[in-house]
């Protein structure tokens, strides 16, 4: 059934086929304002023009915000259709009652364009039904009583509901028929958002669970909390944004505090390459079978009196070319112990160049540290073993291979 407010008759802001946007009321009436008209419901309309040679019987939803009757469905017009009226000039439109609103539709088939708690009686099986409509938008008539004609009759209004996926004799008269769940009834998991107290089991041929994101800053997430505090969540396709070329919608796995705070991203794997990036460290119980290459990036340190520092978070690998001599290698940052250390000394063009300081975290015994080659465009790699013992964790020198070219 549609909404009514009494008394409401107004001119439309333009002509044509748009929404009937309200101007003002004509004399002796009201606005849907002024009259009380609920925003979001649906009201009946007959638009028509001074001349009466255009009219248009319809319905739609009225928008309190932008004061508008939306033209949705058109019953009747002067033109003999169901199409909007284009009319030349504004109309005056009155919200007002139609003859399908005033009772019971009577007729052997389903009344065309229902609304929402529209009635209508089938005389050949003498069953009354109610359009009922859910609010994810589904609708369809409900038989709710009747039966005495000759179709098949409703269960009596006492027949069992189910409860808890049960029969449940007397617990309510309400969706009394076997084929309705009473609202009570929490063995069922509502479709629009809910909390399951049992375990989910899909029994399939081809069982599968299927998250679908927006486009855009969105994520498929899958958490696993402790007392309603987030530990572990995996997300399937993060926030990263698709670019093309695959980018994008990466596969992350991140961590939480005992407070269910983020504690970053120990996993991620990237979508357009497969690439798997460990945040931390990553300790192995058992052998590991290299079927491509295992290898640490070459970092390459920046030349100056003092070289840059070797942060070996980035690779237990550098590199470093000579302008000068005299230079100081300062301290290695983020050493860990038990981790073995390559550093390659170049000689530019022009040869002669040396480090005459190494910090006291390169550790080169009581030999002292050796002597580089001199030759122009020459390099040396020396050898370190990071170990924690006596005076600290340091990088204790294994040896030097000199003079390649």
């Amino acid at each position: 059934m549609a909404n009514f407010v009494d008394g409401v008759v107004f001119t439309a802001a333009s002509a044509g086929t748009g929404n009937f946007v309200v101007n003002a009321p004509v004399t002796g009436a009201m606005t849907p304002s002024q009259a009380g008209a609920v925003g979001g419901l649906v009201y009946r309309y007959r638009a028509e023009s001074l001349d009466l040679t255009q009219w248009e019987i319809g319905y739609g939803v009225y928008t309190s915000g932008t004061v508008t009757v939306a033209r949705t469905v058109v019953l009747f017009n002067s033109a003999g259709t169901t199409a909007k009226i284009n009319f030349t000039s504004a109309p005056n439109v009155g919200l007002v009652p139609l003859a399908m609103d005033l009772g019971v539709r009577i007729s052997s088939t389903a009344p065309a364009s229902p609304q929402p708690n529209d009635l209508w009686w089938d005389d050949d099986t003498g069953l009354l039904y109610i359009y009922y409509a859910e609010t994810a938008g589904s609708s369809q008539w409900v038989a709710i009583a009747g039966g005495s004609g000759g179709g098949t009759s409703l269960l009596p209004a006492d027949a069992n509901p189910l409860m808890d996926g049960a029969v449940a004799i007397g617990s309510s008269l309400d969706y009394a028929r076997e084929d309705h769940v009473h609202p009570s009834d929490t063995s069922r998991v509502a479709k629009a958002g809910d909390t399951m107290t049992g375990n989910l089991t899909i029994d399939n041929a081809d069982p599968g669970f299927v998250m679908n994101k927006a486009v855009g800053v969105h994520a498929n997430i899958f958490g696993g909390n402790a007392g309603g505090v987030a530990r572990w969540y995996t997300i399937y396709g993060n926030y990263d944004v698709e670019g093309g070329a695959n980018s994008g919608s990466n596969w992350v796995l991140n961590r939480y505090s005992d407070g269910g705070v983020s504690l970053g991203q120990p996993i991620v794997v990237y979508r357009d390459t497969g690439n798997v990036l460990l945040q931390n460290s990553l300790l192995v119980g058992q052998d590991i079978n290299v079927g491509g290459q295992a290898y640490s990036p070459l970092t390459t340190l920046t030349d100056g009196s003092t070289i840059s520092v070797w942060d070996c978070s980035l690779g237990q690998k550098a590199k470093v070319t000579l302008g000068a001599a005299g230079r100081t290698m300062p301290s290695p940052t983020n050493v860990i112990e038990g981790a073995t250390y390559y550093l390659w000394v170049i000689q530019d063009g022009t040869g002669g160049r040396t480090i005459t300081t190494w910090n006291a975290a390169f550790d080169f015994g009581a030999a002292g540290a050796p002597t580089l080659s001199a030759a122009a465009s020459k390099a040396d790699m020396l050898c370190f073993e990071a170990l924690n013992f006596g005076s600290g964790l340091k990088l204790r020198y294994m040896g030097i291979a000199l003079g390649f070219s």
